[in-house]
């Protein structure tokens, strides 16, 4: 687990900068999430008002069908409009009618704060590949030194391979029995091939991801 560089009183390094980008645009995502259930809240009201509305028009319609038929059939049973069913409907709508009021009013504010949010969100996406790379460089600063070190031990030995040539040079009879000594590759000349590289690119691009995901990750061999 990466330490808090804070708490040490060090500086940010790249890797902790990348965790505390990572945990921003997490927090920053929740915070989205939320602004979509509210909204969500807001549609139900509207929904319920629908549905009180269509609960009254229903009654209302029964009542009429009702009426229809006493005036086509006087002689039939009385017509019996059901005034407390109505009541309670009509509460219902004027009710369900505020709510909806109130979240109409609301709805522009929350719809604001989502486009921000996702804006932020945005943004906050945009820089997160630039601070993987940040941690990548770092890592690779750490592998030039590696490699210079070794180039460094690897100077040496061959110098002293070709300290023995030159000891024996001025006896050409010995120099030629180190004919059958095979010649190294001069650190200068080491290079890896098309297929390495193209091998090394891959398993960056697999570092970056691995970091977007985990700021821990490491990239191995």
């Amino acid at each position: 687990m990466t330490a808090d560089p804070q708490a040490l009183g060090d500086l940010p390094d790249p890797r902790w900068e990348l965790m505390s980008h990572l945990r921003g645009i997490e927090k920053k995502r929740g915070e989205y999430e939320e602004l979509v259930a509210q909204r969500r809240r807001l549609r139900a009201l509207f929904a319920a008002e629908a549905d009180a509305q269509a609960k009254v028009d229903e009654l209302k319609q029964r009542d009429a069908d009702e009426l229809a038929r006493q005036l086509v059939s006087p002689k039939g049973r009385h017509v019996m409009v059901d005034h407390v069913a109505q009541g309670i409907a009509e509460e219902a709508l004027a009710r369900a009618t505020r709510e909806a009021e109130v979240a109409r009013a609301c709805e522009p504010v929350v719809i604001e704060r989502m486009a921000a949010a996702s804006r932020e969100i945005a943004a906050l996406d945009d820089r997160t590949l630039p601070l993987a790379v940040d941690v990548m460089l770092d890592d690779a600063r750490a592998l030039a030194a590696e490699i210079d070190a070794d180039t460094r031990r690897l100077r040496a030995k061959y110098a002293r391979l070709w300290g023995l040539r030159r000891y024996l040079g001025d006896t050409p009879r010995l120099l030629k029995r180190l004919e059958s000594v095979p010649a190294p590759t001069h650190p200068d000349n080491v290079s890896p091939d098309p297929g390495e590289l193209l091998a090394a690119g891959d398993a960056w691009r697999r570092y970056a991801a691995r970091l977007v995901a985990d700021p821990d990750a490491e990239l191995g061999e």
